[in-house]
């Protein structure tokens, strides 16, 4: 199902896949300071609530429907109102809880802690903690966008204007930080492990050598 069909159907709760809906939730970030970012955009946000989406139906017997619901929230909430600084992810993440909790909603702020922890759970690098399946789901998500239709704008482009390097040099460390791939979940290796990511990979080396080549 493609994203932007996907999408109406994970905030409406068309699938009955966890309680109430996210129509309140997906305005905020709509209009959130940060969607027209290079990177940490309204695609980045949305991107990762359907991949978390997706995840949560392939383990649908595993999580119940708090659980979900408090997971949902969090993939997409937890880069709203990201200031474009990629040098300190501590404070993002920080910043995004602060304006989390001046916009819950009073039926959700039962399961506060829970979604506060599955947030933290994205700040890069990793913090340590229990790594349950709601976490590895949502880490996995985070880092499905390098495997999307959009991930050369958005990474390569976006993510290089946010760090203030080229998008060559952005370009170049994809090989690394695709080399060093670690997926959490066997939703996320059936996905983008194997022939997926050696096709990534091959990818970004066909691209290099297009852009690098004096032919």
């Amino acid at each position: 199902m493609p994203a932007a069909t996907l999408i109406p159907t994970i905030v409406n709760n068309q699938e009955n896949l966890y309680e109430g809906n996210l129509r309140y939730y997906f305005r905020l970030v709509f209009n959130s300071p940060n969607a027209q970012l290079p990177y940490h955009n309204f695609r980045h946000m949305t991107g990762v609530l359907c991949q978390t989406y997706l995840a949560a139906r392939f383990y649908k017997e595993r999580l119940d429907s708090k659980t979900r619901r408090a997971l949902f929230i969090a993939a997409i909430f937890y880069d709203f109102g990201h200031s474009a600084n990629a040098s300190d992810d501590e404070k993002e993440v920080d910043l995004a809880i602060s304006l989390f909790k001046q916009n819950i909603l009073e039926e959700d702020k039962l399961f506060l802690p829970e979604i506060e922890r599955l947030i933290r759970a994205t700040q890069w690098p990793h913090v340590e903690m229990e790594a349950d399946l709601a976490v590895q789901i949502i880490r996995d998500a985070d880092l499905a966008q390098s495997f999307s239709d959009v991930w050369i704008q958005q990474i390569v482009f976006g993510l290089a204007a946010e760090n203030k390097v080229s998008p060559l040099e952005m370009l170049k460390q994809q090989r690394n930080f695709f080399l060093g791939f670690k997926f959490n979940t066997d939703w996320a290796k059936k996905q983008f492990g194997g022939q997926v990511l050696a096709d990534k990979l091959q990818e970004v080396a066909d691209l290099l050598d297009i852009l690098e080549s004096g032919d």
